[in-house]
């Protein structure tokens, strides 16, 4: 397997101070998705590269322990060149560094999205189920019924994988809406816009004008709804 580099963009356009100085001894869930790496002699040459990468982006990411805020970058890779497990690598750091809930949008098909759940639960979570809760499930995409609860589990961080989908982005929105601010301000976001060119564009013709998607996503990422993202 070859893995081309991977280069968030947003360093290519400003840096902030460094807080994420790479996992530690404490860093469960990355140890377990390395370990799962290391028993497929496949990925056992590229788990340096996947390391390095991940833990550049995560100090990319908003400082969960820091001021409230916004932070939003792009990283960019080739076919079959290990963009899902820098994905997964990613996740697991920022959730061994205190990101609370994490949100994976996959593609606008069912099946797509089925597909990425079920390999994020078999190399990901499934490695320490005792840090994940999950949101959503292999037969069910997020609904309020199944959805978040009015409590955040301390220590522990929620995990979902969603479609790009007007109907399934508002339900995650109401959820969201229904729970206390106090416990929104305590739960560091992480968004995932895995193949973030479909549908999460604006595609409307005219400049005043917002597509369904676009405009749900843009309400995800309202401070005032998420105020750590």
């Amino acid at each position: 397997r070859h893995l081309e580099e991977l280069r968030p963009a947003a360093i290519l356009r400003r840096k902030q101070e460094r807080w994420y100085l790479g996992p530690d001894a404490l860093s469960a869930s990355w140890e377990a998705y390395k370990s799962h790496l290391l028993a497929k002699p496949a990925w056992r040459g590229v788990i340096e590269s996947i390391d390095d990468t991940s833990t550049l982006i995560v100090n990319e990411l908003l400082n969960p322990s820091g001021a409230i805020g916004r932070r939003q970058g792009l990283v960019l890779g080739y076919v079959q060149s290990g963009k899902t497990a820098n994905m997964a690598a990613t996740i697991a750091k920022a959730a061994d560094a205190g990101y609370r809930l994490v949100i994976v949008l996959a593609g606008m098909t069912t099946s797509l999205r089925q597909q990425t759940q079920i390999r994020f639960e078999k190399d990901l979570t499934s490695r320490n189920p005792e840090q994940w809760i999950w949101l959503t499930q292999h037969s069910h995409d997020f609904s309020l019924t199944r959805g978040l609860g009015m409590t955040l589990p301390e220590g522990q961080t929620q995990i979902m994988v969603i479609k790009k989908n007007a109907a399934v982005l508002r339900r995650l929105t109401e959820a969201l809406k229904g729970m206390p601010s106090k416990l929104r301000l305590r739960m560091p976001t992480l968004i995932v816009d895995d193949e973030c060119d479909q549908a999460s564009l604006n595609t409307q013709a005219y400049k005043n004008s917002i597509s369904r998607i676009n405009k749900q996503i843009r309400g995800l990422l309202d401070s005032e709804l998420l105020p750590k993202v």
